[in-house]
């Protein structure tokens, strides 16, 4: 099984210690996956995060895409105003299209992942049309500061400060899922279907598909192109193209969380098509852009 993570993100600091944050997240996406695709969408004087970052663990696997502010203008055009400064929609459908594993993981620049061997355990039974999202458990940057050695062996240590056993299988949520035929049973108001669509909160932090789903579904709605919902909208087109999503806190997958600083920022109106918006280009598949 070939495994690709795909992560935006931007080198403006976002939430604070944005560099120590992403230095831990990569260092040990790159030894879960095969390949991590890094867009870095739009950052001030085009200089990409991973830039500045001490990246010692695979870096041969990692696949460095940079949309430059000139970049992000052009693909935007006049939505650039309103957009997320970094709009992880586009961001993420340009990595999705890039990446060649045959299961796909969307993630975030502040996650820390479970080893490898978890991750092709809860996507082996994965049918094709469905999605596995997993919730995340929350811990600050001052409890890695205060841990000693390097970032996969931190990870390790993870378990033991949430009382999980060694694989990490006692469960914090039960299993939960959502098809077609239970979103039906929610009523047609959109932002119930939405949530339904999602089962749990903060969904997007680490979902699992295969690639062909992703394919399928056109990846994430480009219309979504300012905040929130994106990944309940890429949950709910699962459902409506016939897909179950999956939701367990197995395997433990780990958020370092920051601070939120939201008032800048539009958000999307909650409209749910039933057919994908997306072109066949969805994710610029057609331009050419620099993979370092």
């Amino acid at each position: 099984m070939f495994l690709s993570a795909v992560i935006v993100s931007r080198n403006d600091n976002y939430g604070g210690h944005l560099n120590e944050r992403a230095t831990y997240c990569l260092n040990t996406m790159l030894d879960t996956f095969d390949e991590v695709v890094y867009v870095d969408w739009n950052s001030p004087g085009g200089r990409p995060l991973t830039d500045d970052l001490k990246i010692t663990t695979n870096p041969e696997r990692l696949k460095v895409i940079v949309i430059s502010p000139e970049t992000a203008k052009e693909l935007l055009g006049e939505r650039y105003e309103t957009a997320q400064k970094c709009c992880e929609a586009l961001g993420r459908n340009i990595g999705i299209r890039r990446a060649t594993g045959d299961v796909i993981v969307s993630t975030n620049i502040d996650i820390i992942p479970p080893r490898r061997i978890y991750v092709e355990d809860a996507a082996k039974d994965m049918k094709q049309g469905d999605m596995i999202t997993i919730a995340k458990h929350d811990i600050t940057i001052d409890t890695l500061q205060k841990m000693n050695g390097e970032y996969c062996q931190i990870r390790d240590e993870l378990p033991k400060i949430f009382g999980l056993n060694s694989l990490g299988k006692r469960l914090i949520i039960p299993v939960a899922f959502m098809n077609s035929e239970l979103i039906k049973q929610v009523g047609d108001i959109p932002l119930n279907k939405l949530h339904a669509a999602a089962v749990i909160e903060a969904c997007g932090d680490f979902q699992i598909a295969h690639k062909e789903t992703w394919y399928n579904i056109k990846g994430f709605e480009e219309d979504a192109f300012k905040r929130l919902f994106g990944d309940g909208y890429v949950q709910y087109k699962v459902v409506v193209n016939g897909g179950t999503v999956h939701a367990t806190n197995f395997p433990p997958v780990y958020h370092i969380d920051h601070e939120r600083n939201n008032s800048s920022e539009f958000l999307n109106k909650i409209v749910l098509p039933d057919i994908s918006t997306n072109t066949d280009d969805w994710g610029f598949a057609s331009k050419e852009f620099l993979i370092r």
